[in-house]
C-alpha cells in the first residue's frame, strides 16, 4: 500500500508533467526553427524626423502622398501633418458626437474620401476633404473590417446573417446597395475569429487585399467581388493557429499564435509585418526590429524583406 508521502508526491508531479507535455505539444512560433529563409534588402532605414506630442497617438495613416494622419486618444480627433512632421491641421475631423470616445473605430482614405468606421454603432461616416461634405451610412448588421475603394464605395468584412462566418461585401455609401462576394471566405462557423485579419485596397491594381493574422495566407479580390487568387506568405505554416469556443459568445480558447501582424497595400506592393523569425535571422535582430515582407499584388510573388528598427523611447 503506498505511503501518504508517495501519494502527495504523485498528486504534485502528475499535473506538472501534464502541463509540460501540453506545452511541448503546443505550437509556439519562434520556439523552434520555422524552416524558411528570407531574401534581405541590404539598405537600412534611418530615422529622418521625430515629433513629440502631448496626446497619445492611437493610430496613423498616410493622407495622400504628402500628408500623415494621426488619431489622438484623448479628444478623439484626427490631426494631419506634412512629411516633415509639421502640423497642418489640428482637429481635421472630430469623431465625438457620432462615434463616442469609447467606441471602437478605424479609418481609411482613398482619393478625396476619408471614411471613419464605427464598428460598435454599425456606422460609416464619409468625409470629402475637398468639399468638406459629411455623410453617414448605417451598415446592416455587424462588420469588423473595412476599406475605401472609391468616393462612393467601401468593402466590408461582416457577419453573414444566415451563418456563423464572415463574408466580404461592397457597400455603396450613397444609396446603400450591397454587392456580395462570390464564394471567397472560408466556411468556418466561428464568427470569423480564426480567419481574422486586415483589409486593404490597392488603387494601382484595383485589388482588395485581405491578410490573415493566424495563417500564412492572403486573399486578392477584384472590385466586382470575385476572387483573383489566394496568396501564401513565405513561412511554412499550414493551418490557422487559433482555437475558438462559442456558446452565447465567441472566445479564443487559448491565446492565438500570430503569423502576420500589421499590413498595408500601396502601388502594387503588399507589405506584411511578420511575427515569425526566419532561420537565417539572429534572435537579436528579430527582437530589435520589425520584419517587413513584400509581395507583388499582381501575382502574389515574394519580393524580399527589410527591417524597421524598434524605436527606443
Amino acid at each position: 500500500m503506498p505511503s501518504k508521502f508517495s501519494l502527495i508526491i504523485t498528486i504534485i508531479i502528475v499535473p506538472v508533467i501534464a502541463v509540460f507535455l501540453l506545452f511541448r505539444a503546443s505550437h509556439k512560433p519562434n520556439r523552434f526553427k520555422n524552416n524558411f529563409d528570407r531574401k534581405w534588402f541590404k539598405n537600412k532605414l534611418t530615422v529622418c524626423n521625430k515629433l513629440k506630442l502631448d496626446e497619445e497617438i492611437k493610430d496613423f495613416s498616410a493622407l495622400g502622398s504628402n500628408e500623415i494622419l494621426l488619431k489622438t486618444g484623448e479628444r478623439n480627433t484626427l490631426v494631419s501633418l506634412d512629411m516633415n512632421l509639421r502640423q497642418l491641421q489640428n482637429g481635421l475631423l472630430s469623431l465625438g458626437p457620432n462615434t463616442g470616445t469609447n467606441s471602437k473605430f478605424a479609418w481609411d482614405f482613398n482619393d478625396n474620401t476619408l471614411c471613419v468606421f464605427n464598428y460598435k454603432k454599425h456606422l460609416i461616416t464619409s468625409y470629402n476633404v475637398r468639399t468638406k461634405a459629411l455623410m453617414d451610412r448605417m451598415v446592416p448588421g455587424v462588420f469588423t473590417r473595412a476599406t475605401v475603394i472609391s468616393d462612393s464605395s467601401v468593402v466590408i468584412r461582416c457577419l453573414d446573417s444566415n451563418t456563423r462566418y464572415q463574408v466580404f461585401k461592397k457597400l455603396n455609401l450613397k444609396n446603400g446597395d450591397i454587392l456580395m462576394e462570390k464564394d471567397i471566405s472560408p466556411k468556418v462557423n466561428d464568427a470569423g475569429m480564426a480567419t481574422d485579419g486586415q483589409l486593404h485596397y490597392d488603387k494601382s491594381t484595383n485589388t482588395i487585399v485581405f491578410t490573415y493574422y493566424y495563417g500564412n495566407g492572403f486573399l486578392c479580390i477584384d472590385s466586382n467581388m470575385f476572387l483573383k487568387y489566394k496568396g501564401r506568405t513565405i513561412d511554412t505554416t499550414k493551418t490557422f493557429h487559433a482555437h475558438i469556443s462559442h456558446g452565447k459568445v465567441y472566445t479564443h480558447i487559448d491565446p492565438p499564435d500570430y503569423i502576420n501582424l500589421n499590413s498595408c497595400a500601396e502601388n502594387g506592393i503588399l507589405y506584411i509585418q511578420s511575427a515569425l523569425q526566419s532561420d537565417d535571422e539572429s534572435n537579436d535582430s528579430f527582437n530589435e526590429n520589425s520584419v517587413i515582407d513584400m509581395y507583388r499584388i499582381k501575382d502574389g510573388q515574394y519580393i524580399g524583406s527589410f527591417l524597421i528598427p524598434n524605436l527606443k523611447t
